[in-house]
């Protein structure tokens, strides 16, 4: 929807007298009732800004003749069909102005203006005669300003002009009417009607002149559509700029128009190309150039059609002269089309008549034929009348022959859908067939990545339907997205080559395909990847996809009202499962079991009052529930639900059986459903195979231990600058006593050494016993699932330490990993001869080795090498001398001082001595 409020500009007179006397506090309503070019529209802007800065949201509009409710429906994200209920809580939801602008009277507001939970600007002409007004006034909760209080006063219009005598006559000449007098600002003059437009064309050169004329044709220029002088006009003042465009105030256009639409005329056939095709039609409209509006209407490139069948439709009615196949094909889509089925039925049937008499006309070219029957086929197909497919498909499949391949594959792409309606799955695979070949052989074609992603998605679903394939369906969805991404990196606000509609419910597919095969951390990446791009209700689906992901309770209280109020009964079901799903997860039962009155007894819901039964007792209850919905849905998804519900109450193995067959994922479907591994039967480890292995790994469960043992990571060992160990449960909790062990066996010491240092004083079977004790309690933590994983009689296995990572960069000459591996003294606080002994001979070797490999080195690289052995050793003088030498060579002689004093004072500080002669001498003499 085009924004029509004003953009503030510095030639916008403020006006304090009258903001101060709008209200700021929810319940109110303000009317502004003044002629064109009052500044009501301004005021609006002034106040909205105040507003917005103390964190109101605004909601502008103008209806133009529409109805209000689907335009507010529109403007806060939810469907035109809404209810006057759900789209004013919608509405209120937040603090909200709601301004209304150019109403004449004959809107439906009374629901609006009887429940004011923000605010309300009404913008008129005329008297409103709304019944609702009266009782506002009376309860002080209206503030109406009327023609006098919007006039401009003394000092305001004194404001306009340097020249405050000028300003003041041109007051009186006017009345204090704002728009002559904005006008008298630019031209000098006080303008009548005639003038206000003379005065224009006097002060703009002939292009702007046209392009204002152009602007006076249509209710808002959108700012993509605007030319250098369009620009031209706004920062003269001639016309508004808008949030989304660039508007000509209605009485200066009505006035332009009038006397000049010869001009006018000229001026739209010229510069209207640049216009998208609605806006383009409507200027046609407006001035009357119906060998236009006939062209437009023919324009095979158009989707106005589409986008607004209505419009498209007046167009049509208003030239009369004789329609082509592109115009006949539009208007039969255009009859056919969502927007009209509720309000005039029989135009679908209009629709189908003039679809299948195009389709039937040999006359005529082959793709508007084959356009015309694909067009009915997909309308049947929605209303369910497959039936009468048949004439229209034979048309379509004898004319693909006669198209290039684009076209052709719109006949292949729309017959899978009704092949897998009618359940006819052999043809319907050879129409993918021959849809995915077309659509090769039309590479290049701008309109190909479209179609690809749509036959795809389409595809994919009817393929799991039919099958239960999942992986082929991952594999060519996220080729679909991954090509988007490749082609431009898609971000709101900007078209791709794929439609964001598309794109998005390609990812929320793709997603829940993710989540069928166990992996909730790729379908997470799926929905934060493409949620930016969603639109209602797709977004609200994909948040609804990541609360069940997450257990997110606080997103299904707002997701299950909103679905609600917009009376989207399959959604709202699906909330109410999850909701339900994830309450039982946390065991929250209690809510689960209030929650039951208000969601009812749809199916995905009594499956989980069936669990919560059984789980509580209830099994006559639950197995009754469980038989129940066995048969009421047909759909995969219901089957695999069904059968998990059905095992959770029965504990009947066949059940797993049969839900792992229902999809080519296997027992990895489990990874997704809530079947607990406690309840897998014993003999069937290999279902193991489906759970987080983590959880596998602490159940007890020896052979499913066994068969995971291989997947487990290595045990992360730490013994440099201190000691710490991780392993697949985390970072480990280590006794003082567990710490020494692990590094004296990250050394490599026989159990014959680690017993003497460890009790040296203790006879030998004291010794063994000790150490059998510790190695069964170091055992336990590093290896709690029972299997000598990482700790066996031999010592350390499928372990990786920062030890071994620095005696591997010793051992190749790498100083620069030398220098990050050692994190500090091997072993700090374990208090044991042979280990410090250990720590000093691989301390001396890190330090020489990193000197040795500074004196061999570049300037610079030797200079990062000194600075890190220092970092170890402060206290290393022949390291700062080396330093020293480097930093005065390289001109660098603060440096140098600054690292000399630091060594003196810490030398001091430390031992009470100073730097060496030599050291110092450099220093003095730098």
């Amino acid at each position: 929807m085009i924004g029509v409020r004003p953009t503030p500009t510095a030639r916008y007179v403020p006006r304090p007298r009258l903001l101060e006397r709008l209200p700021d506090a929810p319940g109110y309503v303000v009317w502004l009732e003044a002629p064109y070019g009052y500044g009501k529209s301004v005021l609006s802007m002034q106040w909205a800004e105040r507003l917005e800065t103390d964190g109101w949201r605004v909601v502008w509009l103008s209806l133009a003749g529409r109805e209000a409710l689907p335009v507010l429906a529109s403007a806060v994200d939810l469907p035109a069909s809404s209810t006057w209920g759900a789209t004013l809580d919608a509405l209120w939801s937040v603090p909200t102005a709601v301004v209304l602008e150019d109403l004449d009277g004959s809107e439906s507001l009374d629901p609006l203006l009887k429940q004011v939970g923000g605010l309300v600007t009404l913008s008129s002409r005329r008297t409103l005669s709304f019944s609702t007004l009266p009782p506002l006034l009376t309860a002080g909760r209206l503030v109406h300003l009327r023609t006098s209080e919007l006039a401009f006063t003394e000092d305001e219009a004194a404001t306009l002009l340097p020249d405050r005598e000028a300003a003041l006559r041109l007051w009186r000449e006017t009345a204090g009417w704002s728009l002559p007098l904005h006008f008298a600002s630019l031209t000098g003059t006080a303008p009548d009607r005639a003038a206000l437009i003379e005065g224009i064309r006097a002060s703009v050169g002939q292009a702007t002149w046209r392009e204002a004329l152009l602007i006076a044709t249509l209710d808002v220029l959108p700012s993509h559509a605007a030319s250098d002088a369009t620009v031209e006009l706004a920062s003269a003042g001639f016309v508004q700029a808008l949030d989304a465009g660039y508007r000509l105030h209605p009485l200066a256009a009505e006035a332009l128009l009038e006397r000049h639409g010869d001009e006018a005329r000229e001026a739209v056939a010229s510069l209207a190309g640049r216009l998208p095709g609605p806006l383009r039609g409507r200027a046609f409209a407006r001035v009357g150039l119906d060998g236009a509006l006939c062209a437009l209407l023919e324009d095979e490139h158009d989707e106005t059609y589409r986008t607004d069948p209505r419009e498209y439709l007046r167009w049509h009615g208003m030239v009369d002269a004789g329609a082509g196949p592109v115009r006949r094909c539009h208007a039969a889509v255009a009859r056919m089309s969502h927007p009209l089925f509720d309000a005039n039925r029989g135009d679908v049937e209009t629709g189908l008549r003039d679809a299948d008499a195009l389709a039937h006309d040999a006359t005529q070219p082959p793709r508007w034929r084959a356009r015309a029957a694909l067009a009915a086929l997909f309308t049947l197909a929605e209303v369910g009348r497959l039936d009468e497919t048949g004439p229209f498909q034979q048309v379509a499949e004898a004319l693909a022959a006669e198209l290039p391949p684009f076209e052709a594959s719109r006949i292949a792409r729309t017959l899978v859908t009704i092949d897998y309606h009618r359940g006819d799955h052999e043809a319907m695979e050879r129409h993918v067939a021959d849809a995915r070949a077309a659509l090769a052989l039309a590479a290049g074609d701008a309109r190909q990545p479209e179609a690809v992603a749509i036959l795809e998605e389409s595809v994919a679903k009817i393929r799991f339907e039919l099958y239960g394939a999942v992986e082929p369906g991952r594999r060519a969805l996220n080729d679909v997205l991954d090509a988007a991404a490749a082609a431009g990196a898609p971000r709101p606000g900007e078209p791709g080559a794929v439609s964001h509609v598309t794109l998005t419910r390609t990812a929320t597919q793709l997603a829940a395909f993710h989540r069928l095969a166990g992996e909730g951390d790729r379908a997470r990446a799926v929905i934060d990847r493409w949620r930016p791009l969603a639109a209602p209700p797709v977004r609200q689906v994909m948040e609804l996809q990541r609360a069940d992901l997450d257990g997110d309770l606080e997103v299904f209280p707002g997701l299950y009202d909103e679905f609600e109020r917009l009376g989207v009964v399959q959604l709202k079901e699906i909330v109410a499962a999850s909701w339900l799903r994830c309450l039982r997860r946390r065991g929250a039962t209690t809510t689960a079991a209030r929650l039951r009155e208000r969601f009812g007894e749809p199916t995905s819901c009594r499956l989980e009052y069936a669990i919560l039964d059984a789980q509580h007792g209830r099994l006559a209850e639950a197995e009754a529930a469980v038989a129940a919905c066995e048969h009421a849905d047909a759909s995969r998804t219901h089957r695999v639900v069904w059968h998990e519900a059905a095992f959770l109450v029965r504990r009947d193995p066949r059940h797993l059986d049969e839900l792992c067959g229902l999809l080519d994922v296997g027992a990895a479907v489990l990874r997704h459903l809530d079947v607990p591994l406690g309840l897998l039967p014993r003999d069937r480890p290999d279902l193991a195979r489906a759970y987080p292995l983590h959880e596998v790994m602490a159940s007890g469960w020896t052979e499913a231990v066994a068969l995971r043992e291989s997947e487990v990571p290595p045990l992360e060992l730490r013994v440099l600058g201190g000691v710490s160990a991780r392993s697949l449960a985390g970072d480990l909790d280590l006794s003082e006593r567990q710490r020494q062990l692990l590094v004296l066996l990250a050394l490599g010491e026989t159990r014959e050494s680690i017993g003497a240092a460890m009790w040296p004083e203790a006879d030998a079977a004291k010794v063994r016993n000790n150490l059998n004790v510790l190695l069964n309690a170091v055992r336990r933590v590093v290896q709690p699932w029972g299997l000598p994983t990482h700790l066996h009689e031999g010592g350390l296995r499928h372990v990786t330490t920062d030890l071994g990572r620095l005696e591997a960069a010793l051992q190749a000459g790498d100083w620069d990993d030398v220098a990050s591996a050692y994190a500090g003294r091997l072993g700090a606080g374990v208090d044991i001869d042979i280990v410090a002994q250990a720590a000093d001979v691989l301390e001396r070797r890190v330090l020489e080795g990193l000197r040795e490999a500074a004196s061999d080195a570049a300037p610079e690289r030797a200079i990062v090498l000194l600075d890190r052995l220092l970092e170890l050793d402060p206290l290393h003088e022949e390291a700062l001398h080396d330093l020293v030498v480097l930093l005065l060579r390289s001109g660098r002689r603060r440096e140098a001082r600054r690292r000399y004093r630091a060594l003196a004072d810490r030398l001091h500080a430390d031992l009470g001595v100073s730097p060496s002669e030599a050291t110092r001498r450099l220093i003095d003499e730098a």
